[in-house]
């Protein structure tokens, strides 16, 4: 994306609420994690791209992911992500906001908590850009956090589609991922997606997209290292 580096792009219109893809990656603990951030750090990458799953576990998907890890922050998103419990296993999917049409770039707001309180440039473009992601993010500090029976804690925002719990909860929530990711240009693998139809647990809806694809420039996204809970 121009002034951005990679990005993603909707090859095809995109209704409210529909399912764009699946956020894939390594699943590690929080101790591999710290690890792999020493070792990125070793051999001189800049950007990690980590996504916090648990209080325990973290996708990794700096050198394995989807086209999700392509996606940029926005500070007026179209797109926002849910936590699926899918066959006893907890999923990300990615979902629009609005109706997104064919060419336009595909965002979320990655609610940072940075640690240390580092703050980056923002470089999402839109009219209500807060110019800076994470530090002190009003929005990422100030929102309240629901934790599950199994302890699993996410970010409320009342804006947000609904969590599906696959049929293990009685009730549906309302919840944002703390996101982060960077773009290492590395080879994406497809989405896995099951039956739209199907309403049983351990379904994930359909990718509601023919493909993305990102698309280069000469210039990278910021991002930093390491989310918070």
């Amino acid at each position: 994306m121009e002034g951005k580096g990679w990005g993603v792009l909707a090859d095809e219109d995109i209704m409210p609420k529909a399912f764009v893809m699946e956020y894939i990656g390594e699943i590690v603990d929080v101790e591999e994690a710290e690890r792999r951030a020493q070792e990125y750090e070793r051999q001189g990458l800049q950007h990690t791209y980590v996504m916090d799953l648990t209080p325990t576990e973290v996708i990794d998907a700096t050198l394995k992911g989807g086209h999700a890890r392509f996606i940029n922050h926005s500070c007026e998103p179209n797109c926002a992500t849910e936590k699926w419990l899918v066959d006893g296993d907890l999923r990300v999917g990615i979902y629009a906001r609005a109706h997104i049409p064919a060419g336009v770039e595909i965002t979320y707001h990655y609610q940072l908590i940075w640690n240390q309180g580092h703050k980056v440039k923002c470089l999402c473009g839109s009219s209500k850009c807060h110019g800076f992601l994470g530090g002190h993010s009003k929005l990422a500090n100030d929102a309240p956090y629901w934790q599950d029976a199994d302890g699993l804690e996410y970010l409320m925002d009342s804006t947000l589609d609904t969590y599906d719990s696959g049929g293990e909860e009685d009730e549906a929530e309302e919840v944002l991922e703390d996101d982060l990711k960077m773009p290492p240009g590395l080879p994406a693998p497809s989405v896995e997606a099951s039956d739209p139809d199907s309403n049983a647990a351990g379904a994930m809806p359909t990718p509601s997209i023919a493909g993305v694809h990102p698309t280069d420039s000469s210039q990278s996204p910021v991002h930093p290292p390491q989310s918070q809970p």
